[in-house]
Protein backbone atom coordinates (compact mmCIF):
# COMPACT_ATOMS: atom_id res chain seq x y z
CA UNK A 1 0.00 0.00 0.00
CA UNK A 2 1.25 3.35 -1.03
CA UNK A 3 0.71 7.16 0.31
CA UNK A 4 1.59 8.88 -3.12
CA UNK A 5 1.42 12.75 -2.06
CA UNK A 6 3.58 13.99 -5.65
CA UNK A 7 0.78 11.84 -6.81
CA UNK A 8 3.16 10.62 -9.55
CA UNK A 9 5.95 9.22 -7.99
CA UNK A 10 4.53 5.47 -7.88
CA UNK A 11 1.80 5.56 -11.05
CA UNK A 12 4.15 2.31 -12.25
CA UNK A 13 3.52 0.26 -9.53
CA UNK A 14 -0.21 0.19 -9.46
CA UNK A 15 0.03 -2.45 -11.64
CA UNK A 16 2.61 -4.56 -10.00
CA UNK A 17 1.91 -8.01 -8.02
CA UNK A 18 0.83 -7.63 -4.54
CA UNK A 19 0.37 -3.87 -4.87
CA UNK A 20 -3.38 -3.14 -3.47
CA UNK A 21 -3.69 0.67 -3.92
CA UNK A 22 -1.60 3.55 -4.90
CA UNK A 23 -3.65 6.33 -2.99
CA UNK A 24 -3.00 10.33 -4.51
CA UNK A 25 -5.52 12.16 -3.62
CA UNK A 26 -5.79 13.14 0.19
CA UNK A 27 -8.72 11.84 1.79
CA UNK A 28 -7.87 8.70 0.31
CA UNK A 29 -4.86 8.68 1.42
CA UNK A 30 -6.25 9.60 5.21
CA UNK A 31 -8.83 6.91 4.72
CA UNK A 32 -6.12 4.44 3.67
CA UNK A 33 -3.76 5.16 6.91
CA UNK A 34 -7.16 4.82 8.89
CA UNK A 35 -7.99 1.71 7.33
CA UNK A 36 -4.68 0.23 8.18
CA UNK A 37 -4.48 1.33 11.76
CA UNK A 38 -8.43 -0.30 12.13
CA UNK A 39 -6.29 -3.36 10.45
CA UNK A 40 -3.89 -3.39 13.30
CA UNK A 41 -6.33 -2.33 15.99
CA UNK A 42 -8.56 -5.78 14.80
CA UNK A 43 -4.78 -7.82 15.06
CA UNK A 44 -3.97 -6.86 18.32
CA UNK A 45 -7.80 -7.54 19.53
CA UNK A 46 -7.67 -10.97 18.08
CA UNK A 47 -4.03 -11.67 20.16
CA UNK A 48 -5.50 -10.45 22.92
CA UNK A 49 -8.89 -12.09 22.50
CA UNK A 50 -8.78 -15.35 20.46
CA UNK A 51 -5.05 -16.04 20.95
CA UNK A 52 -4.35 -14.94 17.96
CA UNK A 53 0.21 -15.34 17.25
CA UNK A 54 1.82 -12.89 14.72
CA UNK A 55 2.40 -15.61 12.51
CA UNK A 56 -1.40 -15.99 12.06
CA UNK A 57 -1.13 -12.79 9.97
CA UNK A 58 -0.17 -11.75 6.48
CA UNK A 59 2.42 -8.80 6.76
CA UNK A 60 1.49 -5.82 5.04
CA UNK A 61 3.92 -3.08 3.74
CA UNK A 62 2.66 1.04 4.15
CA UNK A 63 4.69 3.25 2.09
CA UNK A 64 4.11 6.71 2.82
CA UNK A 65 5.84 8.82 0.28
CA UNK A 66 7.44 12.61 1.13
CA UNK A 67 5.69 13.20 4.03
CA UNK A 68 6.57 16.54 4.62
CA UNK A 69 4.27 17.17 1.45
CA UNK A 70 1.67 14.56 2.23
CA UNK A 71 1.74 16.86 6.22
CA UNK A 72 1.10 20.09 4.09
CA UNK A 73 -1.32 18.64 2.04
CA UNK A 74 -3.42 17.31 4.85
CA UNK A 75 -3.37 20.13 7.23
CA UNK A 76 -4.44 22.22 4.19
CA UNK A 77 -7.02 19.83 3.49
CA UNK A 78 -8.43 19.27 6.99
CA UNK A 79 -8.85 23.16 7.73
CA UNK A 80 -10.68 23.10 4.18
CA UNK A 81 -12.99 20.44 6.13
CA UNK A 82 -13.11 20.62 9.68
CA UNK A 83 -16.11 22.08 10.85
CA UNK A 84 -17.02 23.09 15.24
CA UNK A 85 -16.74 20.34 17.38
CA UNK A 86 -13.68 18.16 15.00
CA UNK A 87 -9.89 18.02 16.67
CA UNK A 88 -7.81 20.87 15.66
CA UNK A 89 -5.29 18.35 14.10
CA UNK A 90 -6.70 15.73 11.32
CA UNK A 91 -6.55 12.82 13.98
CA UNK A 92 -4.05 10.90 10.85
CA UNK A 93 -1.19 12.41 12.09
CA UNK A 94 -1.57 10.60 15.36
CA UNK A 95 -2.67 7.24 13.77
CA UNK A 96 0.77 7.31 11.60
CA UNK A 97 2.73 7.87 15.13
CA UNK A 98 0.42 4.89 16.64
CA UNK A 99 1.38 2.41 13.41
CA UNK A 100 5.18 3.45 13.63
CA UNK A 101 4.44 2.66 17.61
CA UNK A 102 3.29 -0.68 17.57
CA UNK A 103 2.44 -2.11 13.96
CA UNK A 104 5.51 -4.14 13.54
CA UNK A 105 4.58 -6.11 16.59
CA UNK A 106 1.06 -7.55 14.25
CA UNK A 107 3.42 -7.86 11.16
CA UNK A 108 2.46 -4.14 9.59
CA UNK A 109 5.28 -2.75 8.42
CA UNK A 110 5.76 1.37 7.78
CA UNK A 111 8.16 3.27 5.35
CA UNK A 112 7.92 6.46 6.14
CA UNK A 113 9.86 8.78 3.55
CA UNK A 114 11.14 12.85 3.63
CA UNK A 115 13.39 14.99 2.16
CA UNK A 116 14.69 16.17 6.04
CA UNK A 117 12.88 14.70 9.26
CA UNK A 118 12.11 18.38 10.96
CA UNK A 119 10.61 18.37 14.08
CA UNK A 120 8.31 20.77 12.65
CA UNK A 121 6.11 18.07 11.51
CA UNK A 122 8.02 14.54 12.25
CA UNK A 123 7.79 15.13 16.14
CA UNK A 124 11.00 13.51 18.48
CA UNK A 125 9.11 10.40 19.83
CA UNK A 126 7.72 9.51 16.55
CA UNK A 127 10.91 10.05 14.59
CA UNK A 128 12.45 7.64 17.58
CA UNK A 129 10.31 4.94 16.69
CA UNK A 130 12.01 3.93 13.34
CA UNK A 131 13.71 0.48 13.37
CA UNK A 132 15.81 1.99 10.60
CA UNK A 133 17.21 5.01 9.22
CA UNK A 134 18.27 5.24 5.54
CA UNK A 135 19.55 8.58 3.85
CA UNK A 136 20.35 8.58 0.18
CA UNK A 137 22.89 11.06 -0.54
CA UNK A 138 24.94 13.83 0.77
CA UNK A 139 23.56 15.15 3.90
CA UNK A 140 23.95 18.83 5.59
CA UNK A 141 25.03 18.98 9.13
CA UNK A 142 21.44 19.66 10.02
CA UNK A 143 19.98 16.66 8.21
CA UNK A 144 22.54 14.75 9.83
CA UNK A 145 22.19 15.67 13.52
CA UNK A 146 18.06 15.19 12.60
CA UNK A 147 18.77 11.72 11.45
CA UNK A 148 21.95 10.44 13.17
CA UNK A 149 22.33 12.78 16.11
CA UNK A 150 25.42 13.54 14.75
CA UNK A 151 26.58 16.55 12.62
CA UNK A 152 29.10 14.46 11.08
CA UNK A 153 27.13 11.22 9.76
CA UNK A 154 27.00 11.43 6.03
CA UNK A 155 27.77 14.52 5.38
CA UNK A 156 31.13 13.27 2.87
CA UNK A 157 28.94 10.90 0.97
CA UNK A 158 30.39 11.38 -2.61
CA UNK A 159 28.33 13.40 -4.42
CA UNK A 160 29.20 11.30 -8.15
CA UNK A 161 27.85 8.07 -6.96
CA UNK A 162 24.48 8.37 -7.55
CA UNK A 163 22.57 5.56 -4.95
CA UNK A 164 25.26 6.34 -1.94
CA UNK A 165 24.22 6.86 1.69
CA UNK A 166 23.79 6.12 4.80
CA UNK A 167 21.95 3.63 7.05
CA UNK A 168 21.40 2.35 10.34
CA UNK A 169 20.32 -0.81 11.31
CA UNK A 170 19.92 -3.31 13.78
CA UNK A 171 23.34 -2.60 15.54
CA UNK A 172 21.98 1.17 15.46
CA UNK A 173 25.83 2.61 13.88
CA UNK A 174 25.89 4.24 11.01
CA UNK A 175 27.22 3.21 7.68
CA UNK A 176 27.81 3.76 3.96
CA UNK A 177 25.66 2.23 2.07
CA UNK A 178 25.12 1.89 -1.47
CA UNK A 179 21.39 1.76 -2.31
CA UNK A 180 20.08 -0.05 -5.96
CA UNK A 181 19.02 2.69 -8.46
CA UNK A 182 16.00 2.62 -10.28
CA UNK A 183 15.45 5.13 -13.12
CA UNK A 184 11.92 4.47 -13.15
Amino acid sequence: LVLDPKRTEFLGLRDWPNVELVATRVPDQVALVHQIWLEMEDRYRRIEEDGADESDFDPILLIIDEYRQMHANVKAWWSGIKVTGMPSECPVFEEIGSLLRMAAACRIHVDLATQRPDAEFLKGETRDNFAARAAAGRLSPDGAQMMFDSQHVGVAIPLNVRGRGTMTGMDDRPREVQFLYTPD
